[in-house]
């Protein structure tokens, strides 16, 4: 692609310097801002993408062709179990509230002008929306939800639930109680910090909003909500003694 002019460098979410250029592309004369170590080097803005790789492709011979078998059966057996402790070693982590919250920002920071997007202007055909609908079907629901906790959401909740609901939102105000919280919330939940239906007294009651309530439903994350919650029902209670 032809470099029409070069653009002041900005940092990316990372804090790193990115050095970016407005190109023209060649095929369908449309200028797009790309980084210019990347930019110098297309061909084409995509719009040529897969036509250019089967091109460079033709004549060129597979690295793995005709090379079945080449790996003994203690190379597969060694390779298989780097693979699993990389995945164990994974496992069991989860991102704090301040790294997501960070990341959050910096998402709605890089996508603020829309045409940065990389699915602006663009629309999925029926036929994606179709086909991508039915990889879904049956996957995720029930016992193959990794969220399932042995159908726990489906448990009635007691009578006087709906009498303690009330007491609980006037007492917060109509008001979500995670620390920070700016949305608007078209909808208040209640939420049993503990997770048992049965336990309703006050103390183990508090007032989120939708987007809020739906963070605590990761059953791995379960210990950790219920420690977070408590210790504000904690520090609500000393703060009415002093």
């Amino acid at each position: 692609m032809k470099l029409i002019r070069k653009l002041t460098p900005k940092r990316n979410f990372k804090g790193k310097l990115q050095y970016l250029g407005i190109f023209l592309c060649s095929f369908c004369l449309q200028e797009v801002t790309r980084q210019l170590i990347h930019g110098i080097n297309q061909k084409s803005c995509g719009c040529q993408k897969g036509k250019l790789i089967s091109e460079a492709n033709i004549g060129r011979e597979v690295w793995n062709k005709g090379k079945a078998g080449i790996y003994s059966d203690e190379t597969l057996s060694l390779m298989s179990n780097k693979a699993k402790t990389r995945e164990n070693k994974l496992k069991g982590l989860h991102r704090t509230e301040e790294a997501k919250q960070n990341m959050s920002k910096a998402q709605k920071e890089r996508f603020k002008n829309k045409e940065n997007h990389p699915m602006f202007g663009k629309k999925q055909t029926e036929k994606s929306k179709k086909k991508n609908s039915e990889s879904r079907k049956g996957k995720c629901i029930g016992k193959e939800n990794p969220n399932w906790c042995n159908g726990v959401s489906f448990e009635i909740y007691p009578k006087e639930f709906k009498y303690a609901r009330q007491s609980i939102l006037e007492r917060d105000n109509y008001h979500c109680q995670f620390p920070g919280c700016i949305e608007i919330h078209d909808r208040l939940h209640v939420h049993h910090i503990d997770y048992n239906k049965k336990n309703n007294n006050p103390e183990n009651l508090i007032t989120l909003g939708t987007s809020c309530h739906m963070k605590t439903n990761s059953k791995k994350m379960k210990n950790y909500w219920t420690e977070f919650y408590q210790n504000i029902m904690i520090n609500r209670i000393v703060e009415s003694l002093l």
